[in-house]
């Protein structure tokens, strides 16, 4: 299981979270892509699905076997999608409350799971952080700022989040190297052997 996410909106995390799922789709695995983002879902616009069952109906009625098949949308042969569904004020708590219980469930129903999530913003987040194999942050270069990707490792270190990695998303091929040298120290600070500053003379740093 995975869990997608960014340190703030629109840096592409749904994005990335729709092609990794096709590519494990692709490959032959039984994959399932669930939108956890209950305030601006965004999966079943990238797939130009009905949004009216989804995500929202499993967290109100419970994961059964019936319940999955009723909610969730089968693409090409691999690939299930659980959009977000309805969503209410209630559906971001819901999250926070059955993720313990909903995560081990959907491992059990698919090779690959994908949940695309709500920015770390969101309590939500956190919760499904603790329960899934491993964390993907997205980063979009020009915009993410180095204080803010900062924040998010910290929280991930102190939930004991396992953060397998930071993708760069629309990245010039020009700057590749910069944008690596200028991140890989934040990440290491957390999840390596390294330790580097994130901040020069005090002011903060955009990518």
């Amino acid at each position: 299981t995975l869990l997608v996410i960014s340190p703030n909106p629109s840096e592409g995390k749904s994005t990335v979270a729709t092609n990794l799922a096709a590519a494990y789709a692709q490959q032959g695995r039984n994959t399932l892509l669930v939108d956890c983002d209950l305030r601006k879902p965004t999966v079943h616009k990238l797939y130009h699905l009905d949004n009216n069952k989804g995500f929202s109906g499993i967290l109100m009625n419970g994961l059964t076997k019936q319940s999955f098949l009723d909610n969730s949308q089968q693409i090409g042969r691999n690939l299930k999608i659980l959009t977000s569904g309805r969503i209410s004020d209630e559906c971001p708590d819901l999250i926070t409350d059955q993720a313990p219980v909903i995560v081990p469930k959907f491992k059990q129903i698919a090779d690959r799971v994908i949940f695309d999530s709500p920015p770390v913003l969101f309590s939500e987040t956190f919760s499904l952080a603790k329960e899934v194999d491993g964390v993907i942050v997205i980063v979009k270069p020009g915009s993410t700022k180095l204080k803010s990707l900062k924040r998010l490792l910290e929280q991930m270190n102190w939930i004991g989040a396992n953060v397998i990695g930071i993708l760069f998303n629309q990245v010039s091929e020009k700057r590749h190297g910069y944008y690596y040298d200028h991140y890989y120290s934040s990440y290491n600070t957390y999840y390596g052997k390294k330790y580097n500053n994130y901040y020069t003379d005090g002011k903060e740093q955009t990518t």
